[in-house]
């Protein structure tokens, strides 16, 4: 009910209420004696007390009625505050939730172009990575007898070199190390390649940021890419201990 119809609703019943009284006060009663007055005569004549009661009784009934009044108004003007809050509330959730989502958009951006940057510098160190360094020897009585391990050289290597092609190289060339070294072979050099070093740190990077990038960036890095496979193949390649298990050297970052 409207704050009008409230109004509108006491101001009806106070209408009707006085119109009753007036009512009652014209009609008339008649005596034991034969005489008959109106109410309003009898009010009229009545001792001053009764008049003060029934005029209290009057006021105390209209007071009564928009005392109620008043409360149907302050509890519409209440639920009408409760829902405007309300809706201010909802309003300020949205407003958060959106500066929220566009907060969290603008970080993913940031970190899908700290993705790509790396990436590019990753692309860019791969054909420096040095497949065809490692001296292998064998000592067989006085003869030393050496071979190079080669498997893709910088001259053959470019930009557009898919990652698979270093992960699949680094693999074989732990493999082939490791059984040459089963065999007698030793590393001529069992100082751990600087460049591998870089590229793997920049392999994990970019994993590790993989978590606050976006989906799209992640499905390119990990399935075009296979940026996660190269990254295990070096770590595992750069801590094989029976390859390099002759160098005093620390690693180098």
């Amino acid at each position: 009910m409207s704050s009008r119809a409230i109004i509108g609703l006491a101001i009806l019943l106070t209408i009707l209420l006085t119109a009753v009284t007036v009512a009652i006060g014209f009609t008339k009663y008649c005596e034991p004696n034969g005489i008959c007055i109106s109410n309003f005569a009898a009010f009229l004549q009545s001792p001053p007390n009764e008049k003060g009661d029934t005029l209290a009784g009057l006021a105390g009934s209209l007071a009564f009625l928009w005392i109620i009044t008043t409360v149907l108004l302050q509890s519409k003007e209440l639920a009408l505050q409760r829902e405007e809050l309300e809706r201010t509330r909802t309003t300020l959730e949205k407003q958060t939730l959106f500066l929220a989502n566009q907060d969290e958009d603008r970080k993913t951006k940031e970190t899908d172009e700290t993705i790509n940057a790396k990436l590019k510098s990753l692309l860019k160190e791969l054909p420096e990575v040095a497949f065809d360094r490692f001296l292998l020897v064998k000592q067989q009585g006085n003869e030393t007898e050496l071979k190079r391990v080669t498997f893709l050289t910088k001259e053959n290597l470019s930009l557009d070199t898919h990652t698979s092609h270093y992960t699949n190289a680094i693999i074989s060339v732990e493999r082939t190390i490791m059984n040459m070294v089963e065999n007698g072979w030793v590393v001529d050099d069992p100082t751990r390649p600087k460049s591998w070093f870089k590229c793997s740190q920049l392999a994990k990077e970019i994993c590790d940021d993989l978590v606050k990038g976006s989906r799209a960036k992640y499905e390119e890095v990990i399935n075009e890419h296979q940026i996660e496979k190269l990254a295990k193949a070096l770590n595992d390649a750069l801590r094989n201990e029976i390859i390099w298990e002759k160098s005093t050297s620390e690693i180098q970052s």
